[in-house]
């Protein structure tokens, strides 16, 4: 929460760019809090399974949710333009940077800063298609600590480039120093939790009651 509100102080971020998934809701809960007026952004496919659940805590906050839809026609006119700002063309970045790449562009006319929900599954372990893949404890902790180590060249460069290809900026609460220095005192058995392994458990306690349940 001090890291939000120290990334609001200056009255300049103007909106959320809110996907669904429980980060960027919880810093929407926590923005809300902050800024009653903030307003949230959500660019998403024809039945894309995140939109619902976006829809879901502006409505249950009370914030105005503005929302771009896309098809196979965006992404064929963008994909070029994506892989050319941030200069990487693996399929794992190309596949994220299609929808950073539309939010910029639609968010960009509208509000010039906005927060994001970026760093929470690399802080706490939110990455279960990979971490799930390790056999034992040891492996599980090798791979949660390698997608840290990797993030400033993978997603969150990907995220800073398209920014910048864009002109607007977004301010991260999850990698704030502070956040990312507690994070790693957390034994990872309190963030990946149960016989289902789910992750950000202790980020989902934290938040318990601020949300509706089903996020």
């Amino acid at each position: 929460i001090e890291a939000t509100e120290k990334r609001m102080k200056d009255d300049a971020v103007k909106g959320i760019l809110l996907s669904g998934g429980l980060d960027s809701s919880i810093i929407a809960y926590m923005a809300h809090q902050i800024k009653p007026d903030i307003e949230c952004y959500t660019v998403s496919m024809e039945g894309g399974v995140d939109l619902p659940l976006a829809r879901d805590v502006t409505k249950y906050l009370g914030i105005k949710h503005h929302v771009l839809m896309f098809g196979e026609k965006e992404i064929n006119e963008i994909l070029p333009l994506a892989i050319h700002h941030q200069e990487m063309y693996e399929e794992s970045c190309v596949h994220g940077a299609i929808a950073n790449f539309l939010a910029g562009r639609f968010v960009s006319p509208r509000a010039k800063c906005v927060l994001t929900g970026e760093g929470a599954d690399e802080f706490f372990a939110g990455y279960d298609g990979q971490f799930k893949q390790g056999r034992n404890p040891e492996e599980v902790a090798q791979i949660v600590d390698n997608l840290i180590r990797v993030a400033h060249n993978t997603a969150l460069q990907r995220l800073d480039r398209l920014n910048a290809a864009n002109s607007y900026e977004s301010r991260t609460p999850f990698l704030d120093s502070k956040v990312m220095q507690f994070s790693m005192k957390i034994p990872l058995k309190h963030k990946i939790n149960g016989d289902e392994q789910a992750g950000k458990w202790v980020l989902r306690q934290a938040f318990e009651g601020c949300l509706p349940d089903h996020i």
